[in-house]
């Protein structure tokens, strides 16, 4: 079993008796320019070949959140514990699937989401929806964003890897000055749009998990 807690990210992995393992407190200093970035929230944790992937965003001491200082992380985690590499990138990073090839994808979006249970809070910001992978050894191989002319607002929520290789997310989507919408979109091993279809219920939906 393995926690992950909020500010400066906790984790401990604690055994079928109930015992801990190994416990670790991420090392963010690695990530430019987050001198002042004190807070973190870890939304999602996967394994793969041993090692632990885990993504969530960053915030500063004082909670502003802007296109400047919003940030997300991927992290890599060994069996015993040892963080092995960590990765910023711009945006919000919600969830992490594994690829077949040991290397593991990202998706969030560029703005700023705050999901609680039955309550959604995000920026008037313009978000773009994006999926990065990255390889083993921490080096990105792409960063894809996914922009629709219809919607000002795109956000990935959840995405995970089918046996095929390709890759299916859920989300959510505002066109400008419409409701929110829940989506469910399916993309190549590369991060391009393969189709997506919106989820039109009112007054809103929110597309939070896909299994």
């Amino acid at each position: 079993i393995n926690f992950a807690a909020n500010t400066y990210n906790f984790i401990e992995n604690i055994d079928p008796n109930n015992n801990s393992e190994w416990s670790l407190i991420l090392d963010y200093s690695n990530i430019n320019n987050l001198s002042n970035r004190i807070d973190s929230t870890s939304y999602d944790l996967e394994l793969n070949n041993k090692s632990i992937y885990l993504s969530g965003s960053l915030v500063d001491d004082y909670w502003q959140v802007s296109e400047d200082n919003n940030k997300g992380f991927v992290a890599k985690l060994n069996s015993d514990g040892t963080q092995e590499w960590i990765k910023g990138i711009d945006g919000e990073i919600y969830s992490v699937s594994n690829s077949n090839d040991g290397g593991v994808y990202a998706a969030g979006g560029t703005g700023f989401l705050e999901l609680d249970l039955g309550s959604l809070s995000y920026n008037d910001q313009i978000s773009s929806a994006f999926i990065s992978k990255y390889n083993q050894d921490g080096s990105l191989e792409f960063n894809s964003t996914i922009d629709s002319q219809y919607s000002q607002y795109e956000f990935i929520t959840d995405i995970l890897r089918t046996d095929e290789g390709n890759l299916i997310s859920t989300g959510i989507t505002q066109s400008e000055g419409n409701d929110i919408n829940a989506n469910v979109s399916k993309f190549d091993n590369y991060g391009n749009l393969i189709w997506s279809k919106e989820l039109d219920q009112q007054p809103s939906s929110v597309g939070v998990g896909i299994t």
